[in-house]
């Protein structure tokens, strides 16, 4: 199995071990947020190439099959957003586009999980009851009801393992006086990376479905029908539902803030995808042939489309 760590675009020269070693000393002595601000800003550049080297795992030098494509570059790369999340990086493009991987916050070589019965040793289940069980209102000072909805909405802007496999699920036994209704507790599994090849002799990687970008995917979706479908095509508004949300820009679940609560609509399978890939959404002007479904429509519980319908639900 291929576990050594890939380090490419990493500082590699024993200079910038040197500036590592200084920027780590300096803050454990001091704290780089009691230095002057450009004494500060420099110790906060050497712990972060630390932290890029020591922390952060990158699983694109793994083999990988059937990519993703990305296109030749353009022009408005140097502008523009892209759709589907390629060219933020200018010199690797399909760095954080829709389909690459998840890199690993562990090393490579202690990513294969552990086998049954040990896997389930503590139960997950048990962990969960011990530490998030309330059994009254712990209120948070800090913030207000809304925390939580922003929060699922940004994270789905940012990242989505896809929808899992129901076949095989995983099965966890509960207590006696554990008041789930169903035993045992089944989970599906997180959707195989379509891009590993064949074999499974490199270490479990898996598939962002979206860019991580804070570009706003939740909404207007990573391809070009998709926004046409959520665009008007006029004065830069949106299609909205009469219960003014969005309707869906994807085939899987997506989420509009709706006041307290967080709408989350399935939507419909999307015809063959149009050759541009362009985003429009930054720079003010519809798509170039923005023509809307049949259906504009949302309705709020299952019905508006033939077969998964939108429906609504509190928190995803």
């Amino acid at each position: 199995m291929g576990t050594s760590k890939p380090r490419g675009g990493y500082h590699q020269s024993a200079l910038w071990a040197l500036y590592g070693k200084l920027a780590g000393l300096a803050d454990r002595r001091i704290g780089w947020h009691r230095l002057p601000v450009p004494l500060g800003l420099a110790v906060l550049a050497g712990l972060r190439d630390v932290l890029r080297k020591d922390n952060l795992y990158d699983t694109s030098a793994l083999p990988a099959v059937n990519l993703p494509p990305v296109p030749p570059a353009a022009p408005e790369d140097r502008s523009n957003r892209s759709l589907d999340g390629t060219y933020n990086d200018l010199g690797q493009p399909r760095m954080g586009m829709a389909g690459s991987r998840f890199g690993r916050n562990v090393p490579l070589a202690r990513v294969e999980p552990d086998p049954l019965p040990r896997l389930m040793q503590p139960s997950p289940r048990d962990v969960s009851r011990a530490l998030l069980t309330r059994d009254e209102l712990i209120p948070a000072t800090s913030v207000n009801a809304l925390v939580a909805t922003w929060l699922q909405f940004m994270i789905k802007d940012w990242f989505s393992h896809g929808k899992g496999p129901r076949e095989n699920p995983w099965e966890i036994p509960l207590t006696d006086d554990d008041p789930w209704p169903d035993r045992p507790m089944r989970v599906m599994r997180t959707r195989p990376d379509p891009t590993a090849p064949p074999g499974g002799n490199h270490p479990p990687t898996h598939t962002n479905t979206e860019t991580p970008w804070w570009d706003a995917s939740q909404i207007y979706g990573t391809t070009l029908e998709q926004q046409r479908f959520i665009r008007t095509g006029q004065h830069g508004k949106l299609r909205v539902s009469h219960v003014s949300t969005t309707p869906s820009a994807t085939g899987f679940a997506r989420s509009t803030l709706t006041g307290p609560t967080t709408r989350s609509t399935s939507g419909p399978a999307w015809p063959t995808p149009p050759s541009s890939r362009r985003s429009t959404r930054w720079s003010g002007r519809p798509p170039s042939s923005a023509t809307p479904r049949p259906r504009s429509r949302c309705a709020p519980t299952g019905g508006a489309w033939p077969g998964n319908g939108c429906t609504g639900c509190s928190a995803g």
